[in-house]
């Protein structure tokens, strides 16, 4: 059997006393260390009676994440698992962990006091080049394990390790060259690789339309990837430009379509680029620009939860955030034919900007892992400058799979020292309608005015499903190489 859901409890906290760490009145010194004293009230189950055991640690522990939450769909979730949790079902995951074949957990779970004495002759490590190696062996020693199968991608994102006497949070690794030596900053993956141990290379990637795989397949693993998905099998979504001309006859009517291009550079200058107190960019113009781009889409008919903006800074990652709360908040207050009258263009479907809150907008680092039909990245202008490792940017160059839309400035002198971005306006360039000169986006009627000639191919929702159903096909029939 396969435990289908998640089990993630905390041990119980000590009753009240006084005391040292862990004997107080309930309220965690740390990361798992217990809860605040809100959280050591009863909690009660569906039949009236109060939760004991795992139920209650799992019960406590969701509703000190619930107070925490901030988006709509964290809350939904959180509730629903604690409703559940309320049920007994917690406490049915526990006992039901016992029977379990196969378990997936998190590395820091493998403590659980749920599986103490849980013996696995396998462990696979997913992303075990972004797992601490003190990660790694607490998976490792606890379960006697006698195969390991340690799956990752060094040229991603690494882990992340505090700075040594400052308990800061950069994001270094043993496959950058720029940290200074901390052994913990070494995954067991590199370790392994030092070691003599020689990885098997999974050649053939599934995600990226293969024009998309292309740079960071040649800038950033020599170009041995090959690509298991086809062009057809990542048919555009939208189309950049739709001309109507006059039949020969003078009557009938010729409908030119030029697709949009898998990589899109919208070459855009910034005057008002500032840094918060953290050093973290963020440009005002960029962030409703990206916001502009994303609602463009949803409104064509792409699915809002197909969609993600990718930010270089929190800053501007948090600004575009609130440019589509501010773009949701208004469309619900006009109706359908105000919508419509917006939108200036009969393909859009004017509630779908009610749902742009589905839009994910989050920094690289957040983003590793993840992937999205339709992708806006924001530089900020010269693309991160010296803080942008090629592991990070080969993370963010690596989560569209169709239409990847990059907003930067091509004459800021650090993107032009660099050979990738060089190859992505290449790349774009190569299109019609790839790349959008700066004259384009000069001011916000420019920039609708161009927005407004996209159009969808077809139904959009269509496609991506369709897409995702070849992939599935796919997956059954090929094995990466």
């Amino acid at each position: 059997k396969i435990l289908p859901h998640s089990l993630h409890v905390t041990a119980s906290v000590s009753s009240p006393s006084p005391g040292g760490p862990g004997k107080g009145d309930g309220a965690g010194s740390g990361p798992g260390g217990g809860f605040h004293d809100a959280d050591a009230s009863p909690v009660l189950g569906k039949n009236g009676r109060p939760l004991r055991g795992k139920g209650l640690d799992h019960a406590r522990e969701l509703r000190s994440m619930l107070r925490d939450a901030t988006s709509v769909a964290e809350k939904t979730l959180l509730t629903r698992e604690l409703n559940e949790t309320q049920a007994g079902k917690a406490d049915q995951r526990a006992r039901l962990l016992g029977k379990c074949r196969v378990v997936g957990t998190t590395a820091a779970s493998c403590g659980n006091d749920s599986l103490n004495g849980a013996q696995f002759s396998i462990v696979v490590l997913d992303e075990s080049s972004q797992m601490t190696e003190l990660g790694s062996v607490c998976a490792i020693v606890k379960f006697g394990v006698r195969a390991l199968l340690a799956v990752g991608d060094p040229k991603q994102l690494p882990p992340v390790v505090g700075d040594s006497g400052t308990g800061g949070g950069k994001q270094v690794g043993g496959n950058t060259t720029t940290a200074p030596k901390n052994s913990l900053r070494e995954c067991l993956f590199t370790r392994l690789q030092l070691a003599g141990h020689v990885p098997t290379l999974l050649r053939t990637q599934y995600r990226c339309h293969p024009a998309l795989a292309r740079v960071p397949n040649e800038s950033f693993y020599g170009g041995e990837l090959l690509n298991g998905v086809t062009e057809p099998q990542r048919e555009r979504l939208l189309l950049a430009r739709v001309v109507e001309n006059l039949g020969d006859d003078g009557a009938k009517r010729r409908r030119n379509e030029t697709p949009m291009p898998p990589l899109v550079w919208m070459d855009l200058t910034l005057t008002d680029l500032s840094w918060d107190s953290g050093r973290s960019a963020y440009s005002k113009r960029e962030a409703r620009l990206a916001a502009a781009i994303a609602t463009r889409a949803v409104g064509l008919g792409v699915c809002p939860s197909r969609v993600g903006v990718i930010a270089l800074f929190k800053a501007q990652a948090s600004l575009i955030q609130r440019e589509l709360d501010e773009i949701c908040a208004n469309s619900q207050q006009h109706t359908q034919q105000d919508m419509r009258d917006m939108s200036s263009g009969p393909d859009d479907t004017p509630s779908l900007y009610a749902e742009t809150h589905r839009i994910q907008v989050s920094t690289v680092d957040a983003f590793q892992g993840q992937e999205k039909e339709f992708v806006v990245l924001s530089l900020c202008g010269g693309g991160g400058r010296g803080f942008l490792t090629d592991e990070r940017l080969n993370v963010a160059l690596t989560r569209a799979r169709r239409h990847l839309v990059v907003l930067g400035d091509s004459r800021d002198s650090s993107l032009r020292d660099r050979e990738v971005w060089r190859s992505c306006l290449a790349s774009a360039r190569k299109y019609p309608c790839g790349y959008v000169h700066p004259s384009l986006l000069v001011s916000e009627t420019a920039i609708t005015a161009k927005l407004m000639e996209w159009r969808a191919a077809g139904d959009a929702a269509e496609v991506a499903e369709k897409g995702s159903g070849e992939d599935a096909k796919e997956s059954t029939k090929q094995s990466p190489t």
